[in-house]
């Protein structure tokens, strides 16, 4: 499973301030990560504060 800094880093490699839940999973899964495994990692990076998903589902640093 990725962990919540593999799944910031990867945030960060997307550019941009806001991205798409999903551009963030598939760019982790293209790094090798399970589908379960990634879903996991992004929802306890969210359920940290890590990164926070704003009304029109986009996700960001806080």
């Amino acid at each position: 499973m990725p962990t919540q800094q593999e799944v910031l880093d990867t945030f960060d490699s997307l550019g941009g301030t806001f991205n798409q839940p999903m551009a963030l999973a598939k760019a982790l899964e293209a790094a090798g990560f399970d589908v379960s495994e990634v879903a996991t990692a992004i929802n306890a990076a969210l359920a940290a504060g890590a990164l926070v998903q704003v009304a029109s589902g986009s996700i960001r640093k806080p």
